[in-house]
């Protein structure tokens, strides 16, 4: 049952193959990340190719074990030395390959057409020698596929739930939502510790946690809980970190100290918990430069409070009067630059007093501390709004170059890529943005947006209807989802969107805007000159954006083109969140070069025009 011929194929096939199959083992899993991370799905024939390369691994892993065993065979069946059928599988040669097993093997007896085995084993010596190097490095490499680490496997993914203000004050809001944002910031900064974004937390706020439904929604093995009662300024904060869906607690401890000790208190949270998971914790896990002053860091945590609620005149007032209690903090010098550049969408100031104000807080909290996230993106929003898009977009490159899982890095990087007109990244972006922060809604909106402009009406429909999941009644989804099907030709059913959104209130980012298109599209132009009224009568930063869609609807191209061109000399924040080369409802002007000439010079690239327009002349 044994022979050498086999034997032979068999280590062929091993010292050949092996190069091959066993780096694919690692190459394929590394695609599929990185297509999973972009949003893509591995191609079928790729899938096809892994699915048949690992099925070849444990032959592989078996063969050199086989070859042995298999000589060992020919050894005792052909009563020949181990030693001479191991020098003679190695020569390469043909040479009594199946000899019977009656008759022995007789070494040095020469033939015309055969080589002995004598001289063979003179041409073998060099040959032995690479062939045993090379089954040296088949089981190196067999033992460590078996022995390797899966890295997906050593990374803890965490989420930080809010804390728990156990006495229902809310005066004291701002600590619980602080303090888990500080956790959450700190544990970021560890090895090996995947940390879920801000957004996608939150939302578990102020319910008893359902461990099962965060683990599932949040795709995260363990969440850190705290709670702490403050009275009179005495705070005891009971942080505990808890595996999912069990429900189990591995680690808990209690921290007492007073409202000024919050940062201590952060910090012996964050290093016991680093302790707890095994990781070495890094200094940027603390930050930097702290405060000097324990009343600074608390007007800091109030700001920030007030600043994630959209209450940016009372958050930047708190932040500013952090930073002069404290000039040393350059966390509040950070988040200043992040609250500027908000101001002209709402309404407050001008694009350009708040890009002076921006970029000086910016340069103050760099100065402090190089690694300042919040100045980096202050900076790549400050270009986005004075339409430096590419500018933007190598500003977020390098942001996640340092760190690959800010989802809001991601997002922004995302808006800057598809007003270049570059949809394709934008998208894949977006939807890295949502799988880092998979229940933020902003991530869901500017998802369902992208599409829109990427003309992918349908998946736009169902991208906004998730949104809408989050929020029933957020009016910027819902005007999405309105012009979505306007141009999937579901007319009616963008009519019934659109009052809803009128019934609730449009939003000022544009919203009237997109209603009036609806109604047009449907021919409810009654509807449309409403809204047309009301956009025209608001006041803002985006007055001539607003007469360029309302020149846009009327059909009135030439004269939408020279509201456009005032729009994008005044930099109207609304140029910047909108996307005139891709969005297809500036279509009419992708044939007007002054148009095209003007996207030309901020560098964006028109994505090609629909061969029809979803707006028909209005009937005389």
């Amino acid at each position: 049952p044994f022979s050498m011929k086999a034997l032979r194929t068999v280590l062929w096939l091993e010292i050949v193959a092996i190069p091959f199959v066993f780096p694919m083992l690692y190459v394929f899993p590394t695609l599929s990340r990185m297509t999973a991370e972009g949003g893509m799905p591995l191609p079928l024939p790729v899938r096809l190719a892994f699915g048949f390369t690992r099925a070849l691994e444990l032959p592989l892993q078996l063969g050199a074990p086989l070859v042995v065993l298999g000589a060992l065979g020919v050894s005792l069946t052909k009563r020949v030395p181990f030693g001479d059928v191991f020098r003679l599988l190695l020569t390469w040669r043909r040479a009594a390959w199946d000899a019977p097993a009656a008759a022995p093997l007789r070494v040095g007896r020469a033939s015309a057409t055969e080589p002995t085995v004598t001289e063979g084993a003179r041409n073998s010596r060099a040959w032995l020698r690479w062939t045993i190097a090379a089954l040296a490095v088949i089981g190196v490499v067999a033992v460590s596929l078996k022995i390797r680490p899966n890295s997906a496997a050593s990374t803890r993914s965490i989420a930080v739930l809010p804390c728990e203000n156990a006495i229902a004050d809310s005066a004291s809001d701002y600590l619980a939502e602080g303090l888990s944002d500080e956790v959450r910031s700190g544990l970021s900064g560890l090895r090996g510790v995947s940390v879920m974004a801000r957004a996608s937390s939150l939302l578990f706020r102020g319910a008893e946690p359902d461990l099962r439904r965060i683990g599932a929604r949040l795709r995260v093995g363990e969440v850190v809980q705290c709670s702490f009662p403050a009275r009179a300024g005495q705070l005891r904060v009971t942080a505990e970190l808890v595996s999912v869906p069990g429900g189990t607690t591995s680690w808990a401890r209690t921290f007492n100290g007073t409202e000024a000790d919050l940062q201590p208190i952060r910090d012996s949270i964050i290093g016991a918990l680093a302790s707890r998971l095994g990781v070495r914790e890094e200094p940027s896990a603390r930050g930097t430069s702290g405060p000097s002053d324990r009343e600074a860091y608390n007007l800091f945590l109030k700001g920030e409070y007030q600043r994630h609620r959209g209450e940016l005149p009372r958050a930047i007032s708190l932040l500013r009067e952090a930073a002069t209690r404290d000039p040393g903090l350059a966390r509040a010098h950070g988040a200043l630059p992040a609250a500027y550049p908000n101001l002209p969408a709402l309404g407050f100031a001008s694009p350009e007093s708040t890009a002076v104000l921006a970029r000086a807080a910016a340069a103050r909290a760099l100065a402090l501390d190089p690694a300042e996230v919040m100045a980096h993106s202050a900076e790549g929003i400050v270009a986005q709004t004075e339409l430096r898009m590419a500018d933007a977009e190598r500003i977020f490159a390098a942001i996640l170059a340092r760190d690959s899982t800010n989802a809001e890095a991601v997002a922004w990087r995302a808006v800057a890529f598809a007003w270049l007109g570059r949809t394709d990244e934008a998208l894949a972006h977006s939807r890295l943005a949502r799988r880092l922060d998979p229940l933020s809604l902003e991530a869901n909106i500017v998802t369902a947006y992208f599409l829109f402009a990427s003309r992918r009406f349908e998946e736009a429909i169902l991208e906004a209807h998730s949104a809408l999941e989050l929020d029933p009644n957020n009016v910027i989804a819902l005007e999405n989802l309105a012009v979505s099907l306007v141009f999937a030709n579901h007319l009616d059913s963008a009519v019934v969107v659109a009052r809803r959104v009128a019934a609730i209130g449009a939003s000022n980012f544009g919203g009237r805007a997109y209603l009036m298109f609806a109604f047009a599209a449907a021919e409810r132009w009654d509807e449309a000159d409403k809204q047309q009224r009301l956009l025209l009568s608001e006041s803002g930063n985006s007055v001539e954006f607003n007469k360029a869609f309302s020149h846009l609807v009327n059909s009135r191209h030439e004269a939408a083109v020279l509201s456009l061109v005032r729009a994008f000399q005044r930099r109207e924040p609304l140029i910047a969140i909108n996307l005139p080369g891709c969005d297809p409802m500036w279509d009419p002007l992708k044939t007007n070069p002054r148009f095209t000439a003007l996207l030309a010079r901020h560098g964006a690239t028109p994505c090609p025009a629909l061969p029809s327009w979803p707006i028909k002349p209005r009937p005389k």
